[in-house]
């Protein structure tokens, strides 16, 4: 018998122009577990720590998630004895600033397939990295996990979006009403922040103050990385290593029961970190937010499969199988560039088969992430595992902007060598076209080109043409 793909109720997105942006949110019944490690100042080392899975539990999504500071050359996380490469290809944030090298982000690789629901004990080992700036001291391991015999779960993960500038605040937001009648976890993972005294960071859940987070965590190589490490399931909040599940954090244990502090079934509520008095306002980082809480709903309707694949006439080719469709309206394929800002395909009505496809006649240069999106009759919906699909010119150019990220209302620069009239096309990170880009054939030595980005709101953006040289594409941020 197969096994069928829980119901996802989510929208999404990615929150602009705040201190987060939104990777990720599903409902589904099961649970989540987590556990962290900070290499901090250290070169070199490694740190455990333990988790529990129910048996009967399957991996739904798991994701490694790595802070950036600084320029940093490809590193290598050893986790369980598989190597997993940080890299460009899995930057998700936008760039962002950190008082330890400049240019800074988040990374997350999609680990999924390498985690086996009956491991409880992991290890993190990484090797020759520089002792503060331009590397990535902390890192941290979540899993969500589907077990029909548990209650329905919330799950959302939140990275950081901007320069780290106390005070910052997180405003976050969910789709499904946050309930108050069990646990609200909210985990952070934070580092640099060396003591309670001076370099730490307060914190507040909804203006109510719940503690400062700071120091060596349990497992750290040197005396940074607080981090929350926890499992909720069957309506249970519970912390690992250090911490605790109560609404207080303390030093290293920066995991708190939020429910006291949240009006029930409220969509939104925000997180304020603020600099401990004394030292700088911009040395310590917070890089991820992790919301957890009971309640949601799950449709009645069976998704067995839901993939892409591209065609030989440069279309892609999205198909999904399912089983009942009981009360089901409709069927959405959505698009995006990024992974986070998706925008709609298109629609097919429920036929009472088992096999759908749609056609993406106009896909994206690089990357192409799809998920689809079932509507229920009385407007309910849920929505599918996310695939990605690259595509690569046969004979690219690909452009580099500066300066990048660029400040809004600024202007951008490029430099092409074209014979031709050059035709650009500049999309936001959905994929939908924002404006045309027209240049005339390069004279003399004068190659550099602008792009005015007045009326351009803060965020990721494409840009793609074709010159006889081959494919053009770039990508640019605005803040």
């Amino acid at each position: 018998m197969r096994s069928t793909i829980l119901a996802i109720c989510l929208l999404l997105g990615a929150v602009v122009g705040t201190a987060q942006m939104k990777f990720f949110e599903e409902t589904f019944q099961g649970g989540v577990v987590t556990g962290g490690w900070s290499n901090g100042i250290a070169s070199s080392g490694s740190g455990s720590f333990t988790v529990n899975i129910p048996p009967g539990s399957t991996i739904r999504r798991a994701y490694l998630i790595g802070g950036r500071v600084g320029p940093t050359p490809a590193t290598t996380l050893n986790l369980n004895g598989t190597n997993f490469v940080f890299d460009t290809p899995n930057e998700v944030s936008a760039g962002f600033t950190s008082l330890y090298g400049g240019a800074s982000a988040v990374h997350v690789i999609d680990v999924t397939a390498s985690i086996n629901p009956a491991t409880t004990n992991y290890t993190m080992t990484c090797n020759g990295q520089s002792s503060v700036s331009n590397k990535f001291p902390e890192f941290y391991l979540w899993i969500a996990f589907d077990n029909t015999s548990l209650p329905v779960v919330t799950a959302a993960i939140y990275l950081n979006n901007i320069t780290f500038t106390s005070p910052m605040v997180w405003n976050l937001s969910t789709v499904v009403p946050i309930q108050t009648t069990s646990p609200v976890g909210v985990a952070v993972l934070g580092g640099y922040a060396a003591n309670t005294a001076s370099d730490c960071e307060q914190m507040d859940i909804n203006g109510t103050y719940i503690g400062d987070w700071a120091a060596m965590d349990f497992n750290a190589s040197s005396g940074y990385g607080a981090m929350s490490a926890f499992q909720y399931y069957n309506n249970v909040l519970t912390g690992y290593g250090d911490d605790n599940a109560n609404q207080a954090i303390n030093g290293p244990e920066a995991l708190s029961n939020a429910a006291a502090l949240i009006p029930n079934n409220s969509l939104s509520f925000p997180i304020t970190f603020t600099h401990c008095p004394g030292g700088s306002t911009t040395d310590n980082h917070v890089w991820a937010v992790f919301l957890t809480y009971s309640g949601g709903t799950v449709l009645a309707t069976d998704l067995y499969e839901f993939s892409a694949r591209p065609n030989e006439d440069g279309t892609i080719h999205t198909w999904w199988e399912v089983g009942q469709e009981d009360a089901l309206q409709a069927y959405t394929v959505e698009r995006s560039g990024n992974g986070t800002a998706f925008e709609e395909l298109g629609n097919l009505a429920p036929e009472g088969k088992s096999n759908y496809s749609l056609a993406d006649k106009n896909p994206l240069l690089g990357s192409n992430w799809y998920r689809l999106r079932m509507t229920d009759q009385n407007g309910r919906y849920q929505y599918s595992k996310q695939v990605e699909i690259v595509l690569g010119p046969e004979s690219g150019i690909s452009l580099e902007f500066f300066p990048n990220p660029v400040q809004a209302g600024g202007k951008l620069h490029f430099n092409l060598a074209n014979e031709e009239a050059l035709n650009l096309d500049l999309m936001d990170a959905a994929g939908k076209l924002v404006r045309e880009l027209n240049y005339p054939p390069s004279t003399g030595s004068s190659l550099q080109k602008d792009i005015d980005l007045n009326g351009l709101a803060p965020g990721l953006y494409l840009v793609r043409g074709r010159i006889s040289g081959g494919d053009i594409s770039g990508k640019f941020v605005v803040e």
